[in-house]
């Protein structure tokens, strides 16, 4: 490795945007607004790309390899969706 930057966010700029994703979803679990499930889903799916964009340099590869990346991310937020709306479903009076 020669050292060079690749011009993108260091480790520093990665981590704040991870605190402000984690304080947006502490923000909203506390105000407890309409949608809150939903509101959350969407901040969980924003984090795991924030971080698989930056941390995995995925915005250097081709888009090929970064539909190969989504895939999964996808299967994972409709699993996670399902098992909450199962939660929910089940624990209704």
């Amino acid at each position: 490795m020669s050292g060079e930057r690749s011009g993108g966010p260091g480790a520093l700029a990665i981590l704040i945007g991870l605190v402000l994703f984690g304080a947006a979803e502490v923000a909203v679990a506390m105000a407890r607004p309409s949608g809150t499930t939903g509101i959350l889903i969407l901040l969980m799916i924003g984090q795991g790309t924030f971080f698989a964009y930056f941390s995995m340099h995925l915005r250097d590869e081709t888009r090929a390899l970064r539909r190969m990346v989504a895939a999964p991310m996808v299967i994972s937020t409709v699993y996670a969706v399902v098992l909450i709306a199962e939660s929910v479903w089940r624990h209704k009076p």
